[in-house]
């Protein structure tokens, strides 16, 4: 029997080489991660499967028949193998480094990698954590056994646990590795694993939860670090090089690490025999001992983790701060649903809460469903695009608005402007000039999130080009947010909003440029909000607002003649408010305004417009013809907003002048 199983475990090793370099050269890179998942998932699923089947079967055909039949099966099931495997065709390979190196020995090119300093560090660091991981691995199942005295089924029902775990396992971390690289994830993960054994060491008959714990964090670690290791080796071993010799020398290191770590623990084993002791009170044995000697041990491999080539992955922090948008289980459940959901608009829900999470594991799920058959799936997906802030997302968006023949436009623009994403902008200019009012209002949207000169030219000029009764709101609104750091918009949307006030009839759309005004002018929402509040809590506002006003214009300094003018203008204003003469009030405030243009003119001819004079220059023609009267209470409240803007603004620049 044990020569039986050498012979199958040398050929089994004989070919792993040559499979390797194969898959290699046929998977592609970016998706290694995610195919190792998949295909590890699918192998620890079917040897569940089968080991409960073959069990069953066992009880039920005992003896060397029931044997004897599992083996033909195992036969026939390897023969199909093997012809699904040699239909597989063989990619072309590129020249190796033994057609350009035919004067060396075979000894020497077979003894290459060696020379690769990588591949090298890579081999010896996994070969001494192979060693200290496995050395307590055969001692697992006889702790349980012999001094936990757990009975087979329980066993069993830890093992096949563990095994799930690790299936699971496989399938989550292979688009995490494939995303971030291997490195990161073996710097994240290496530690906890380690620290898997030492739990074993605080098991006690009667009190043995600590055995499962490891088990369950055991199998999801190891699930991460058996994908990310492999993900690494494929990246160091040269594409051009020979592939079979380096894997030949990885198998060999490491096979011949996992076969020394069993007897490395036996050795220790028995040199621990007489070790028993009574601490914090549990009886510590060789098992305990060996266990916690495995995880301090672990600090060897843990260091040599920092000799690992990068390869390009990202960092151990920004992996962290990744990973922890969002629910990770949600975000796998989520993704998981989506792949087998039948239902349009359940896709499309699912897709916008995938969009939600932030996560950017989410954002290849979300791409991939751009090519969905369902349109309302595709505009979904779109949209939830707009919460990732992503490369790929950004790159799948732009393709979709620059394509002529794409049904998503309008969406792909509305994601990139949430993005606020500046090198969509000349794709963005050139949708604003597109014949679909739809994609030329989302067109606006987005470039009014930019802070970017060339989108607030191009906004202005569309403006410009003609007056658009669904267009021309949207466009002043996108001009009215702050540009830069400062609380003013653009103020060149100022005087087109004030000229198609009355093309309106509709008081929402009027209040709506009013408000766009204010926020070009500094004021932010503050219209919107005094128009939200109670009446009483508005009063009391608007009175601090005038206040500020009273004591702006008498700091001012006014030519004599007008100093009295200003006083009885403003003390007029002042009654007009608390009379509720709205019509009064606007006069009296436009006659303010024009006493602050005449006297402060702050602008220079040929030069940008000013907050003052833009101010002054709003509230003049919107009283004159008589839409902020129309609006009431409404026209009121921005009357009071304007005027304070422009005395505040017009003692704040002389104040600055004067210094």
């Amino acid at each position: 029997m044990v020569g039986l199983l050498g012979i199958a475990w040398t050929l089994a090793n004989t070919y792993a080489p040559t499979f390797n370099a194969w898959f290699a050269s046929i998977v592609p890179s970016d998706m290694r991660g995610r195919y190792i998942s998949r295909r590890t998932f699918v192998q620890y699923g079917v040897g569940i499967a089968v080991s409960l089947l073959a069990g069953k079967f066992i009880d039920l055909v005992p003896g060397m028949k029931g044997f004897g039949i599992l083996y033909s099966v195992a036969l026939v099931s390897g023969l199909l193998a093997f012809s699904a495997l040699y239909r597989t065709p063989l990619p072309v390979l590129g020249q190796s480094e033994e057609d350009s190196a035919r004067g060396e020995s075979h000894w020497r090119r077979m003894l290459a990698p060696l020379r690769h300093r990588e591949f090298r560090s890579f081999v010896t660091f996994h070969v001494v954590w192979t060693l200290i991981a496995a050395m307590p691995g055969p001692y697992y199942t006889v702790f349980m056994i012999d001094s936990l005295k757990l009975s087979y089924s329980t066993i069993a029902v830890f093992t096949s646990t563990q095994m799930v775990i690790m299936g699971l396992g496989f399938r989550f971390w292979g688009s995490v590795v494939d995303r971030f690289g291997g490195k990161p994830m073996v710097q994240l993960l290496f530690i906890p694993a380690a620290a898997m054994p030492a739990l074993w060491a605080f098991a006690t008959p009667g009190m043995y939860y600590t055995v499962p714990v490891a088990m369950f964090f055991g199998g999801l670690f190891w699930a991460g670090l058996s994908i990310s290791t492999s993900i690494m080796l494929y990246a160091i071993i040269p594409q051009n090089g020979q592939k079979s010799s380096y894997f030949a020398i990885w198998s060999v290191s490491v096979g011949l690490a996992a076969s020394a770590a069993p007897a490395v623990g036996s050795a220790v084993m028995k040199a621990l025999t007489d070790v028993h002791f009574v601490w914090g009170g549990m009886v510590i044995d060789n098992y305990h001992s060996l266990f916690v000697l495995a995880t301090a041990a672990s600090v060897i491999p843990a260091l040599l983790i920092r000799t690992l080539p990068d390869l390009g992955a990202q960092r151990p922090g920004y992996v962290i701060s990744q990973l922890m948008r969002g629910n990770p289980f949600l975000l796998a459940y989520n993704i998981f649903l989506l792949a087998r959901s039948d239902s349009a608009e359940r896709r499309a829900n699912l897709l916008q809460a995938l969009g939600r999470s932030h996560n950017p594991l989410a954002v290849k799920r979300i791409v991939e469903a751009l090519g969905d058959p369902v349109p309302e799936v595709r505009r979904a997906a779109a949209l939830a695009l707009g919460e990732c802030n992503q490369p790929e997302a950004v790159e799948a968006l732009k393709k979709h608005l620059s394509d002529p023949e794409s049904d998503i436009k309008v969406e792909a623009a509305r994601a990139l402007g949430k993005l606020e994403e500046r090198t969509a902008i000349p794709l963005l200019i050139e949708a604003l000039r597109s014949d679909r009012l739809d994609l030329c209002v989302a067109a606006a949207e987005a470039l009014g999130r930019m802070d970017d000169r060339s989108a607030r030219d191009a906004l202005v000029a569309r403006t410009e080009s003609g007056f658009d009764r669904t267009l021309s709101p949207t466009i002043i609104e996108a001009l009215s947010f702050p540009v830069g750091d400062g609380p003013l918009g653009d103020l060149r949307a100022v005087r087109p909003a004030v000229a198609m006030m009355s093309s309106f009839s509709s008081e929402v759309i009027r209040v709506q440029l009013l408000n766009a005004i204010a926020r070009c002018l500094g004021e932010g929402d503050r219209f919107l909000t005094l128009n939200l509040e109670d009446p009483y809590e508005r009063d009391e506002h608007l009175s601090e607002l005038i206040i500020e006003t009273r004591d702006a214009l008498f700091s001012l300094p006014w030519p004599a003649e007008e100093e009295l003018t200003v006083a009885i203008t403003f003390e007029r204003m002042a009654l007009a408010r608390s009379e509720v003469r709205v019509s009064a009030y606007i006069q009296t405030a436009a006659r303010l305004a024009e006493l602050l243009r005449k006297h402060f003119a702050l602008v220079e001819p040929g030069s940008d417009p000013t907050t003052v004079e833009e101010a002054c220059a709003a509230l003049i023609s919107l009283e004159a013809n008589g839409q902020l009267e129309s609006l009431q209470e409404r026209g009121m409240t921005f009357s009071v907003l304007l005027v304070h803007r422009a005395a505040t603004q017009t003692r704040n620049e002389i104040d600055r002048r004067s210094r």
